[in-house]
C-alpha cells in the first residue's frame, strides 16, 4: 500500500515536471497545472467522505455480526448522487473555468469529468475493501491509480506528444482504471444477521459532515500560500518561495491517507464492542509513531531543508529561512496527528464534533492573518495554529468519550470485553448508542 501511495505522490510531481521545461507555452502549462489541482479537489477532496463512511458502516456491521450489503447499497446510491451533483457543478462552472483557468480547452473539462466518475467509483471500492480489511484489494486500487498516471505521462513524453488534452486525460484516468480493474467482487458482505440498514437521510447527513471536514482540511492545507501571495503582491519571489516550502514540508502527509484507511476498521470494531481500552491503545500507538516520524522529519528539514528547496525548485525559491522550514514541518506533523484522530471520531460516529474541531481550527487559521506581523510570519503562524486547535478539540472529544466509557463500565460492573460489548449496545436516555 505504501508503494501505491508513493506512486500517486510521485505521479503529481512527475506530471508538473513534465508539463514544464518548455513542453507547452505558459498559458497551457498554467491550464494543466490547474487541471491537476482541480482533479484533487473533485476527486479525493469530495469522495474521501464516501470512502470513510462506507468503511465505517461495513466494519461496524461485521463487528456486530450483521450483513452490510443493504447499508452499502444505500451508500452507493448516495455516492452516485454526489457524483451527479459534482458533474452538474462542474458543468455550471465550465464557462468560467474555460475562459479564465483552462485556456478555453474543452477537452480538459472532459478530463475532469472522467476524474469525477472514476473517483466516485474507486473510493466506494476502497471503502468496502477497507471495511472488510481486504487491504490487498485496497492497495491494488492505489497502485493501479498511481501507475496509470505515471505510465500515461511517460508514454506521452516518449512518443513526443504535445497535446495538452492527452496529458490531462492520462492524469485524470487513474481512478477510473483502478475502479474498472478492482470493482468485481468488491461488494460488502451479505452474510450475517439481517437488520434494517441506517436510513438514507442519516447516511447522507454523515457523508455531508465528512464533506465539510474534508473541505476545511483542504482550505487549511492549501490556502496559506495563496493568502500570503495576496498580502505581498509586490514581492512574488518571497511568496513563491513560501509556497514551495509548504509543498516540500508536506511530504510526510502523503502516507496519512493510507494510515487512516488501515486504522478505521479496527477503530470501528473497537467502538462497536465498547472497547475503550483498545481504541485508546490504537490512538496512543499511532501518536507515538507520528511523534517518531515527526522528530526525524524535523531533524532532516533543519539539516537539508534549504538544500532540498534549491534542488527541487531552484535557488530563486530559497526565500524561507531554516527555522521557517522547521516550523512548517512541525505543522505537517500536527496535521498527521489530526488525520490519525479523524478515523477515531468517525468510528465513534462523532461526525458533528469532528466538523466542530475543523471549524475551530479554521477560525484560528483565519485569525492568524490579522496579526500585526509580516505576511510570511502570518502564514507560518496560521499553518501551526489551525491544525493545533483542531487537534486539541479532537483530543477533548475523544477524552470525553473514554472518560464516559470508563465511568459507565464502572457503574454497570462491565469489565470483560464481552460485558462491555453488551453494555455498549444498550440505548441511553437520549436514544444514542453509547458504543458509538
Amino acid at each position: 500500500m505504501m508503494v501505491g501511495t508513493l506512486l500517486i505522490g510521485l505521479s503529481g510531481y512527475l506530471f508538473l515536471a513534465l508539463i514544464g521545461r518548455g513542453r507547452f507555452d505558459a498559458t497551457t502549462t498554467a491550464a494543466l497545472s490547474a487541471t491537476y489541482l482541480l482533479a484533487n479537489v473533485l476527486g479525493p477532496g469530495i469522495f474521501i467522505a464516501v470512502e470513510q463512511e462506507t468503511s465505517r458502516l461495513v466494519s461496524d456491521a461485521i463487528a456486530r455480526g450483521e450483513a452490510a450489503a443493504s447499508g452499502a447499497r444505500r451508500l452507493l446510491g448516495i455516492d452516485g448522487g454526489l457524483m451527479l451533483l459534482t458533474l452538474l457543478v462542474l458543468g455550471a462552472l465550465a464557462p468560467v473555468l474555460l475562459s479564465r483557468v483552462l485556456g478555453g480547452d474543452v477537452g480538459l473539462i472532459v478530463a475532469l469529468a472522467i476524474s469525477v466518475v472514476g473517483s466516485a467509483a474507486v473510493y466506494f471500492v476502497r471503502g468496502t475493501s477497507g471495511g472488510q480489511r481486504r487491504f490487498r484489494r485496497y492497495a491494488l486500487t492505489v497502485l493501479i491509480d498511481g501507475a496509470t498516471r505515471i505510465a500515461g505521462c511517460v508514454g506521452l513524453v516518449v512518443i513526443g506528444s504535445t497535446n495538452p488534452v492527452a496529458f490531462g486525460v492520462v492524469l485524470c484516468a487513474g481512478p477510473a482504471v483502478a475502479a474498472l480493474v478492482t470493482a468485481r467482487g468488491s461488494g460488502a458482505p451479505a452474510i450475517g444477521i439481517v437488520r434494517t440498514p441506517p436510513a438514507i437521510s442519516q447516511l447522507a447527513r454523515d457523508v455531508c459532515w465528512l464533506l465539510i471536514a474534508s473541505a476545511l482540511w483542504m482550505i487549511m492545507q492549501n490556502l496559506a500560500p495563496v493568502v500570503v501571495t495576496a498580502m505581498i503582491p509586490e514581492d512574488p519571489v518571497t511568496a513563491a518561495g513560501f509556497a514551495g516550502a509548504v509543498v516540500l514540508t508536506r511530504v510526510p502527509l502523503l502516507f496519512m491517507g493510507t494510515i487512516q484507511s488501515l486504522l478505521l476498521p479496527g477503530m470501528t470494531a473497537a467502538a462497536a464492542a465498547g472497547d475503550a481500552v483498545g481504541l485508546r491503545r490504537t490512538v496512543s500507538r499511532g501518536l507515538t509513531v507520528i511523534g517518531g516520524i515527526g522528530t526525524l522529519a524535523i531533524i532532516g528539514t533543519a539539516l537539508f531543508g534549504r538544500w532540498a528547496v534549491n534542488i527541487l525548485f531552484g535557488a530563486d525559491r530559497d526565500t524561507t529561512q531554516t527555522w521557517g522550514l522547521v516550523w512548517l514541518t512541525a505543522s505537517a506533523v500536527i496535521f498527521m496527528a489530526v488525520q490519525l484522530l479523524q478515523p477515531a471520531l468517525v468510528a465513534l460516529r462523532r461526525h458533528r464534533a469532528l466538523v466542530g474541531a475543523w471549524v475551530a481550527g479554521a477560525v484560528a487559521f483565519s485569525a492568524s492573518f490579522a496579526l500585526p506581523v509580516s505576511a510570511l510570519d502570518c502564514g507560518l503562524i496560521a499553518q501551526i495554529a489551525g491544525p493545533l486547535v483542531t487537534l486539541f478539540v479532537q483530543l477533548g472529544v475523544l477524552s470525553g468519550y473514554l472518560r464516559r466509557r470508563r465511568a459507565r463500565a464502572a457503574g454497570t460492573g462491565a469489565t470483560t470485553p464481552e460485558a462491555l460489548a453488551v453494555e455498549a449496545r444498550q440505548p441511553t436516555a437520549l436514544g444514542e448508542n453509547p458504543g458509538l
